[in-house]
């Protein structure tokens, strides 16, 4: 019986240390023109469908007591997504290897890189958002993986995200989509003031007078309008 259960131990182990080794060989990663940058891919989760634009969801993060549990929660709904790619860009030197396995362990594809906020921005992901964005735009190709259009979304990781979000809203933008965002600026819920279908104001309570008082959660553009532009965050002090 002992023999037996040694023998059970020794070819659990030889199938732990198999499977391992399989799990090892079906991730690819492929390093970017943008220097050392990695994009990675979970081979099984490479299925593309073309009709289907990719949702491009771009995430600053920086350390704080409650990141790694925000980072999970916004991970266990990303990962439902299909056709979903992830930016992350860390507000550091370098990266953060406790984001870097939630990020692997969603078997999304994803690019994680770290960059320092610098002088005369706010740390606010701000800067961070914009070398993601310069990012893609170097990147689209092997970012889209053979598709041929994609919608950019910039989710913020301390947010809750419904998957009806990604599935029903920011993949059907054609060129700019807004939506109300809840509990956000003192609010319940911050909307759109639409009439005869064409947004003519905004109901929000904090600083009502911005001539588009939308949150960063609250749109998302298509990735034509990103690649034809020169577009990046800046702040303006008012």
């Amino acid at each position: 019986m002992r023999a037996f259960h040694r023998y059970g131990k020794r070819h659990l182990f030889k199938i732990i240390l198999g499977s391992s080794m399989m799990l090892a060989f079906v991730t690819l990663f492929m390093v970017s023109n943008s220097g050392s940058i990695e994009i990675f891919y979970d081979i099984p989760f490479m299925k593309v469908d073309s009709a289907n634009p990719l949702i491009i969801v771009i995430t600053p993060t920086y350390r704080r007591p409650t990141r790694l549990a925000d980072l999970t929660r916004m991970a266990n709904t990303l990962q439902q997504v299909p056709d979903l790619y992830w930016i992350v860009v860390e507000d550091a030197t370098e990266k953060v290897k406790l984001v870097e396995r939630i990020l692997i362990r969603t078997r999304l594809p994803y690019t994680y890189f770290p960059v320092k906020t610098i002088p005369g921005y706010p740390k606010r992901g701000w800067y961070q958002r914009t070398e993601a964005l310069t990012f893609l735009r170097n990147e689209t190709q092997l970012i889209l993986n053979g598709r041929n259009k994609g919608v950019v979304y910039f989710g913020d990781d301390d947010n809750s995200y419904d998957i009806r979000l990604f599935t029903e809203y920011i993949r059907n933008v054609k060129k700019l989509g807004l939506w109300a965002v809840g509990m956000v600026g003192g609010a319940p819920v911050e909307s759109l003031n639409v009439v005869n279908g064409s947004v003519v104001g905004f109901k929000v309570k904090w600083n009502p007078k911005r001539k588009f008082a939308v949150d960063m959660a609250g749109f998302a553009v298509h990735l034509d309008i990103v690649l034809n532009s020169k577009l990046i965050y800046i702040y303006i002090y008012i």
